[in-house]
């Protein structure tokens, strides 16, 4: 199961896609349809997304978190440090090694027969 993603695969009539990962904020959650962002999909609730139109069938719907890597918390000297804020700095820290680490699964494969690591090739 990713930690990072869901995806769904679209028949014409179903709008409605569960997020199914932890994210900081609303806006790190994107939207992809045939890999094209969709940016007019609109919140139900903190775990569901309706997209404005229904995703065309076979249309593949990949809802995923993008957490940004500038830092969200800046500790200054002297200030109080609240649980908040080092949650925050912690959480944002594991989210972005985990969309890290799901992104190098995807593009690295080990072959196990030689025991060599393969790139794919993406964006040609």
């Amino acid at each position: 199961m990713a930690l990072t993603s869901a995806s769904y695969l679209g028949d014409g009539v179903n709008s409605l896609f569960s997020v199914t990962f932890n994210y900081l904020s609303r806006s790190n959650v994107k939207v992809f349809i045939n890999g094209v962002e969709d940016t007019t999909f609109s919140w139900i609730t903190s775990s569901s997304i309706q997209t404005t139109n229904p995703p065309p069938a076979g249309a593949t719907v990949v809802v995923k978190r993008d957490t940004p890597t500038t830092p969200l918390v800046d500790f200054v000297d002297g200030s109080t440090i609240t649980e908040n804020l080092l949650d925050t700095s912690t959480v944002q820290s594991l989210h972005v090694a985990e969309e890290t680490k799901e992104f190098i699964t995807g593009q690295i494969q080990l072959d196990t027969t030689d025991n060599t690591f393969n790139g794919i090739v993406t964006g040609k």
